[in-house]
């Protein structure tokens, strides 16, 4: 059975077991399904108290290997907007069981709407699109990504316009203050290189002027040669911080740092703290090369 059909039977199966005065509570929350931890801060900045928040892939699982559980999709069934990145393949198969069940549901793919760096990381259960999927990793995207929903959730629930509109211009002029303060700090750091076990932060690294060595390689392990061709780049680069994520292989990050005699330093790209994760970030890397400066 295909991941599609086994979303839809999920959906429909699991309902049969809930009572129509439940199914009537849970369509009168406004349900919104985010597909990603960061977008949920999002969403609950602009809409606040009027809707429901779900996050189809939860904190502490890898988005490229993930698939919903048949109760995950009965949770998500009664939404009433879908927001996702559009580049996973979880994504994809749990839209269009959505959409299955509720023809209706409004919904947005952000990726295809904004500007790309090529990806460096191919999963087997990736899509095979070249994009980097990371898009949330940017607080300059940040910023049209928080209109496009905002536009969004007008559009699916126009009685709260007046709240959304007040609580997304805050949240915009949020974002532009976490972006004066990060080029600040990382000003005297340009052209830094930071060794990552997967390849989440190029929009970051792009947005600052930074360089990200991945060691993953295609979703695998890297091999000696591609670690001792990582070892002397880093050398070069007179690297000084380290990466590890949550969900990824970690080995090789361990390894290089081991031979560089730095500590790694755990970082989770998909936390659902925006604000507080870029500001981690930046002090990581800050930190890491104090004493170091790369203009």
């Amino acid at each position: 059975m295909n991941k599609f059909l086994f979303c839809i039977l999920s959906i429909f199966c699991l309902s049969l077991f809930s009572s129509c005065e439940n199914g009537k509570a849970i369509r009168d929350k406004n349900i919104v399904v985010v597909s990603l931890p960061p977008y949920a801060d999002f969403v609950h900045q602009i809409a606040g108290k009027h809707v429901t928040v779900i996050t189809a892939a939860p904190p502490g699982t890898n988005p490229h290997l993930f698939e919903p559980s048949p109760r995950q999709m009965a949770k998500m069934q009664h939404a009433k907007l879908w927001i996702g990145v559009g580049e996973e393949a979880f994504e994809q198969h749990t839209l269009k069981a959505l959409l299955a069940y509720n023809p209706q549901l409004n919904w947005i793919n952000l990726s295809p709407k904004l500007p790309h760096l090529e990806s460096q990381c191919c999963e087997k259960s990736h899509s095979h699109s070249s994009k980097d999927p990371h898009i949330w990793m940017s607080p300059k995207l940040a910023k049209l990504q928080v209109q496009l929903i905002t536009e969004k959730l007008l559009e699916t629930f126009p009685e709260y316009k007046k709240d959304f509109l007040a609580n997304s211009k805050i949240l915009q002029t949020k974002l532009q203050t976490l972006i004066t303060h990060i080029t600040k700090k990382l000003a005297p750091y340009k052209h830094t290189g930071i060794i990552v076990s997967h390849p989440a932060i190029g929009y970051f690294c792009k947005d600052y002027h930074l360089v990200q060595i991945s060691v993953e390689s295609e979703g695998k392990a890297p091999q000696i040669k591609r670690l001792m061709d990582i070892l002397e780049k880093a050398k070069e680069l007179h690297v000084k911080c380290a990466l590890t994520m949550p969900e990824f292989n970690n080995q090789g990050v361990t390894l290089i740092s081991e031979k560089l005699q730095i500590k790694p330093q755990l970082f989770d790209p998909l936390a659902q703290d925006y604000f507080h994760n870029m500001n981690y970030l930046t002090d990581i890397i800050v930190e890491s090369n104090q004493g170091s400066t790369h203009e």
